[in-house]
């Protein structure tokens, strides 16, 4: 059989303490004395994720709301659909009913969560302006929650502070990559353009921030200039020209005895390897290896 029921908590009824009912659907079943039974012989009671929702309550007794038997099962699932919109069994308290048949709300602007003010373990999404929530009959989940440390705490450690994974990188650096920030000296003003358009702004006043920002120092001993860390830690009393008191441009102090060694080529004699390799579009090695060395 495929199905539509409702399970009646009798023992709820009789002690007044809802919810009491629960409308469902169920294919490939078989009811017996008040009780649905899966294809694989166990009992069934319905899915609801209603917190202490009553699986096995004694008492409990299943009426069937309609035969689909044989039903494609996209019907059967409008049919529960409008038959638990028929009896409100999502906004009533009655019911142990938190959503509707193939209804997903959370995909759908204008929705948050609620739950009853006379029953807490009673959740369910409304639309913000649904006349419940109007009403005062369901409140946000979240209204008079107590702040828990403990998860404010979690959250801070792992959310907050968590960081940014690679798809979010991602889109940062497609983001920023013909991007970049100029600085008015002048003004202090920071811009973010596009490197196309930086020709499009006085090189003399727009300057890069960092470059902008960073103090200026003179070396004691080698009259060199450079930013503040730079002096500090090469400098003044780390200088190494302390005794010359002249700075010399450590890429052009020749720190090897390399020598060129002149080749001769087809009686043509080149006054380097290297000059040669040039000229003549070949490698090193070619060259070496014509030349004999």
């Amino acid at each position: 059989m495929d199905i539509i029921y409702k399970i009646t908590f009798k023992d709820r009824l009789n002690t007044m303490t809802p919810p009491y009912y629960y409308i469902g659907s169920k294919s490939n079943c078989e009811v017996k004395g008040g009780v649905i039974f899966s294809s694989n012989g166990r009992e069934y009671w319905g899915s609801s994720r209603y917190n202490g929702y009553p699986f096995k309550l004694q008492g409990a007794t299943v009426e069937v709301l309609k035969d689909m038997t044989g039903a494609e099962y996209s019907d059967l699932i409008e049919e529960e659909y409008s038959i638990q919109k028929h009896f409100n069994v999502v906004e009533s308290p009655d019911y142990f009913n938190l959503s509707y048949a193939a209804v997903n709300t959370f995909s759908k602007p204008g929705y948050s969560v609620y739950r009853h003010k006379n029953n807490p373990n009673k959740i369910i999404r409304l639309k913000t302006d649904d006349y419940l929530v109007e009403s005062g009959e369901y409140i946000h989940i979240n209204a008079n929650a107590a702040k828990d440390e403990k998860v404010i705490s979690n959250w801070v450690e792992n959310v907050a502070r968590k960081p940014a994974s690679a798809k979010q990188k991602a889109a940062a650096s497609v983001a920023s990559k013909n991007k970049i920030m100029l600085k008015n000296i002048n003004t202090g003003e920071c811009i973010k353009v596009d490197k196309s358009e930086k020709c499009l702004y006085n090189n003399t006043i727009w300057k890069n921030p960092a470059a902008v920002s960073q103090k200026k120092d003179t070396c004691t001993h080698c009259g060199v200039t450079s930013t503040v860390g730079n002096i500090k830690r090469w400098h003044n009393e780390n200088c190494k020209f302390k005794e010359t008191k002249e700075y010399i441009d450590s890429s052009k102090i020749r720190t090897t005895d390399r020598k060129r060694i002149p080749v001769v080529i087809d009686d043509i004699v080149y006054k380097s390897i290297n000059s040669a390799s040039i000229a003549l579009g070949v490698s090193k090695y070619e060259i070496k290896k014509r030349a004999g060395i």
